[in-house]
């Protein structure tokens, strides 16, 4: 049996190998002792194999927060070797801010030390501090205090002319994330992570991309006031080119209106873009986020139904939807309604008042249905879930269920499930489908509203025929929003089901916490002890108000000690 040689359980340091990059000075005296060195004796034990996360290893040792090479590894999607992007994650779940930033050797600011150099060829090195003021010494003279983490690992001085031949022009810089005594996380050296570290996994995700959502709504602002041109363009030809017969006016008018319609055609597509772009990259880091949760979550834990969680994780796609571009481009428009509510009392007068008061009723008629609505989605919810348990569950065990004679035992529970599920999405359905019907009724009576009072005011003499059109138009382009704000409503008590099933998968405790400091484990003897443990599995949720079920502990002063080699069994009841 071969004897090779394993770091993690042996301890002991591998033969030294083939050196790697390795710089002019390698053949200089060596430095004197520094407790720098001394940082690298748990390294020292590493395969040589991935440079960059020796190197992020040993500025993990540097901060405080000691991380071994396995650790940082552990669950990293990468094969191979790391490469800087992965390095950056491994970092920030590490609980580090890290960035890469572009700089020549000497303008890398004191401060961002010690900060990982890119090599070419994919070596890597740790530029620890500078030992010269740049401003004193001639070009490319300037020395600095280097690390080569692996098996030849030391501390080295080098000048910038021996580190710009294989310097790649990045450096990866890391500073631990601070927290204040209370708890509170302060600002960082480099605070590359603009959701936080320990941010909340779907808001803290959208923040990253608020810049999107910021420049979304300029363009609906553009958007919206580039429209007003349309009513104002057909009050004027009503009111002024008709009856003069002015042609060249309503050529005049006719250009500037299509200008106007291909600016607004320009920002729609813009913000659609924005949008769109925000949600693919929010999806594609909130899916990982879920899934890295699900496998690092302890085993206690675990979700006593498959089926069922790999419902509620499904769920996501529901949360997604919500915030797409059709969602979110209708939802921006609200805030403007304002516009043309405005416009219509410069227009129709007093014709605005309709819109003042239709859109509280318009809104307060979404409202009313909420509380119903929400009781039923969140029921919904949960049967869908335990529909999609027992299903699978079935599918697993089905030997065991024909064994067993219990098909007629699952076939009722499935049949009951299936009449909950589909009389929660009747009510469900029925509530939607009555707020919008209402509220596109409540659209259609404003217009009746506006045209058979406006007639009224006209024949007053308050008012002309071209001011009532287009207070119409405008009138119609401020209720519009609010059709789509009642759907986003309906909507919203869907995603906010799905939200609060997701809220507790990502709640519940994971094996390795971000924000802990574990004691590295540099020596592993193989020897296993336990002294009076105990261990009861979490009890299981119960409805508001009512007391909390008692849980019987497992595991009860359990003590023992296994010797390197030894083994033993634990059996349940036979």
């Amino acid at each position: 049996m071969s004897s090779r040689h394993d770091p993690f359980f042996d301890g002991a340091p591998q033969p030294r190998g083939a050196a790697g990059l390795r710089l002019a000075s390698e053949n200089a005296q060596p430095p004197e002792p520094d407790p720098v060195a001394d940082r690298l004796r748990d390294l020292s034990s590493q395969p040589v194999g991935d440079p960059l996360l020796q190197a992020l290893a040993w500025l993990t040792r540097h901060h405080g927060k000691s991380r071994s090479v396995e650790s940082l590894r552990a669950g990293a999607p990468v094969e191979g070797p790391l490469t800087p992007d992965a390095g950056i994650r491994v970092m920030r779940e590490a609980g580090y801010n890290a960035g890469l930033l572009r700089k020549t050797i000497d303008e890398i600011n004191p401060l961002l030390l010690p900060a990982v150099l890119l090599l070419k060829g994919g070596d890597a090195c740790v530029l620890v501090r500078r030992l010269d003021d740049p401003t004193l010494v001639a070009p490319g003279a300037c020395r600095y205090e280097v690390v080569f983490p692996g098996p030849e690992a030391a501390a080295v001085p080098a000048t910038t002319a021996e580190l710009e031949p294989e310097f790649s022009g990045f450096i990866l810089a890391v500073s631990p994330v601070e927290t204040a005594a209370g708890g509170t996380r302060t600002d960082s050296l480099i605070n590359l992570s603009a959701s936080g570290l320990n941010g909340h996994w779907l808001w803290g995700t959208l923040k990253r991309f608020t810049p999107y959502y910021r420049a979304s709504m300029v363009a609906s602002l553009l958007s919206n006031v580039l429209m007003l041109a349309t009513g104002l363009v057909t009050s004027v030809i009503y009111d002024k080119v008709i009856p003069h017969q002015a042609m060249v006016t309503l050529w005049t008018l006719a250009i500037g209106a299509g200008i106007a319609l291909a600016f607004d055609l320009f920002a729609r597509q813009l913000r659609a873009h924005l949008i769109d772009l925000a949600g693919r990259k929010a999806d594609l880091i909130i899916s990982a986020k879920l899934y890295r949760q699900t496998l690092g979550v302890r085993m206690e834990h675990k979700p006593a139904s498959a089926g069922s969680y790999a419902h509620y994780l499904a769920q996501v796609e529901m949360v997604r939807e919500f915030f797409t571009s059709a969602t979110l481009a209708a939802l921006s428009d609200v805030p403007f309604l304002v516009i043309f509510i405005a416009m219509t009392f410069v227009l129709g007068g007093p014709l605005g008042w309709v819109l003042v008061l239709a859109v509280p009723v318009i809104l307060g008629l979404s409202w009313a249905i909420q509380a119903t609505l929400r009781k039923a989605m969140a029921t919904n919810m949960k049967e869908t879930a335990d529909l999609h348990g027992t299903l699978v569950e079935s599918l697993e065990g089905l030997e065991d269920l024909k064994s067993a004679g219990a098909e007629g035992r699952f076939l009722r529970r499935y049949e009951a499930t299936t009449a909950v599920v589909a009389d929660t999405a009747l009510t469900a359905r029925a509530l939607s489908s009555w707020s919008t019907s209402l509220s596109m009724t409540l659209q259609q009576s404003v217009n009746l509203i506006l045209l058979v009072w406006g007639v009224y005011l006209i024949h007053d003499g308050q008012i002309t025929s071209g001011a009532l059109i287009g207070s119409v138009m405008f009138a119609a382009r401020a209720v519009a929003p609010l059709g789509s704000l009642v759907s986003f409503a309906n909507r919203y008590q869907g995603a906010r089901a799905a939200l609060i099933s997701l809220d507790q998968m990502m709640n519940a405790p994971v094996e390795r916490e971000s924000g802990r400091n574990y004691v590295p484990l540099s020596t592993v003897t193989g020897k296993v002890g336990l002294h009076d443990v105990g261990f009861a599995y979490p009890p299981a949720p119960v409805p508001d108000g009512a007391p909390p079920s008692a849980v019987p502990r497992v595991l009860r002063n359990v003590t023992l000690r296994l010797e390197a080699g030894e083994r033993m069994a634990i059996l349940g009841r036979i």
